[in-house]
């Protein structure tokens, strides 16, 4: 009862060796997490008048804790810091502070070059880029009339931090959308390339592979 992907053996036998992070990114790539570090730096200066300085390897690094940690579930972000409670993974890799300043400023688009008539008839322009570059991804990969079974998938392993802010909540769920339309795909691939049942990852192990911050 899973979605379907365009699964043909040829398209198959191209994604042999794809990894976990190959199925997210056709999703979200490294244009998309670039464009991402540019808007944030740029509405950082904005508000601040000064220099945030993130990459497009820090917003990749952002990401991937953001996936680990929606996959463990800690109830608090600041608990991934603590001295009880601490994940190495993503302790060694970026600072609280770090996290929830680019966290507060994520930005995909320069508010300013957005006119008042484009805010007005588009209630979604702060996101737009999210959901133009998940849609392309999906019109690529997947039979689209199948879309709609991805939504009990994504509510296993949703990030449920609150945040006021929401194109944040937005950014979350469509990277968790592209995870499990990617884990998808991989399952299906699996079983036309004869992978053995016990070495086809689940969802959540499908997941902490892409948030490897190493994979990134």
């Amino acid at each position: 009862d899973f979605p379907e992907f365009e699964s043909t053996p040829n398209r198959v036998k191209d994604r042999e060796k794809f990894t976990p992070l190959d199925y997210f990114s056709h999703y979200f790539n490294d244009d998309f997490f670039q464009m991402v570090a540019d808007k944030t730096n740029i509405h950082f200066h904005q508000v601040n008048n000064s220099l945030l300085n993130t990459t497009l390897e820090e917003i990749r690094s952002f990401v991937g804790i953001t996936l680990l940690m929606s996959t463990l579930g800690y109830p608090r972000i600041k608990m991934y810091w603590s001295d009880n409670f601490k994940i190495p993974l993503i302790t060694n890799t970026m600072t609280r502070n770090r996290f929830f300043k680019i966290r507060n400023f994520l930005h995909v688009v320069n508010n300013l070059e957005v006119s008042n008539t484009e805010k007005e008839s588009d209630k979604l322009w702060k996101v737009r880029p999210i959901i133009e570059s998940f849609h392309t991804g999906v019109l690529k990969l997947l039979r689209e009339e199948n879309a709609s079974k991805l939504n009990r998938l994504i509510a296993c392993y949703r990030s449920k931090h609150r945040t006021k802010k929401w194109p944040v909540r937005v950014f979350e769920h469509f990277m968790d959308s592209a995870v499990v339309n990617g884990w998808i795909q991989y399952r299906q691939d699996c079983v036309i390339l004869n992978v053995k049942k016990n070495d086809i990852l689940d969802l959540a192990g499908f997941k902490v592979r892409i948030a490897e911050l190493k994979d990134f």
